[in-house]
């Protein structure tokens, strides 16, 4: 017979390992997050901070979070690779997420307008740091690689 801790803790594993942010996979009736970091979400354009530097192949720097260095890993014109290195405790877990918005799209060239909902997907690095606050770093589909590994992001 199949215990409920054995089952449980399987789903543990399962979550764990398609990289949901703790804040995703621990939450109560209402979606609420109850996880320990209860600190605040800091959104960035990592378009903007890599800037020319994707077109150089290598590890950039591109911010530092606090006391954290961030840099990237560019392969090819596609950002590879995000790194959180704090001076103490060494290079952070990362993980990938990413996220729709629709847009309405009018055209008014003509008597008949037009209007499609359009979804556009934007992908981001995140990181915890010490704090519990959560840092994104948020590229378009031009600048990465989706591979299938990326999460779908719940605000």
């Amino acid at each position: 017979m199949i215990s409920r801790r054995s089952v449980l803790g399987g789903l543990g594993a399962v979550v764990g390992s398609v990289g949901i942010s703790p804040a995703m996979s621990q939450g109560n009736s209402q979606g609420q997050s109850n996880a320990q970091g209860k600190g605040k979400k800091h959104q960035k354009n990592g378009k903007d901070l890599v800037g020319d530097k994707i077109k150089q192949n290598g590890n950039h720097k591109i911010d530092k979070a606090d006391k954290i260095d961030v840099s990237v890993d560019v392969k090819d014109g596609k950002v590879v690779a995000l790194k959180a290195k704090h001076p103490q405790k060494g290079d952070l877990q990362v993980g990938k997420v990413k996220s729709t918005e629709k847009f309405a799209v009018i055209d008014l060239s003509s008597n008949f307008h037009l209007t499609q909902a359009t979804y556009v997907w934007y992908y981001a690095y995140w990181f915890m740091d010490e704090y519990g606050d959560y840092w994104y770093y948020w590229f378009t589909v031009e600048y990465i690689i989706d591979d299938g590994s990326w999460v779908v992001y719940y605000t």
